[in-house]
């Protein structure tokens, strides 16, 4: 079953909160996790799917202070095992 929504990940002094709601509107939202690095970023977005250029310009938003929002379609077990 694939599962679509928006990650938003916000900078949080050193560290990124990240959260996923799901654009269905009979499912539950997970909560939001912090992050303490960029690596492991890095490696929370490229578990989900999202390509090198989407995750750069991630960051370039985030050194601005802006947030970022993507939008991903992924299947139920990815979305549990990246938000447990």
């Amino acid at each position: 079953m694939i599962v679509e929504g928006t990650l938003s990940i916000v900078s949080v002094g050193n560290r990124f909160a990240v959260q996923f709601a799901s654009t269905n509107p009979h499912t539950r939202d997970h909560q939001v996790f912090t992050w303490t690095d960029t690596d492991h970023l890095d490696n929370l977005l490229h578990h989900c799917g999202v390509d090198a250029w989407s995750i750069s310009r991630a960051r370039a938003e985030l050194r601005h202070g802006r947030c970022a929002v993507l939008f991903l379609a992924v299947s139920a077990a990815q979305l549990e095992a990246s938000f447990l």
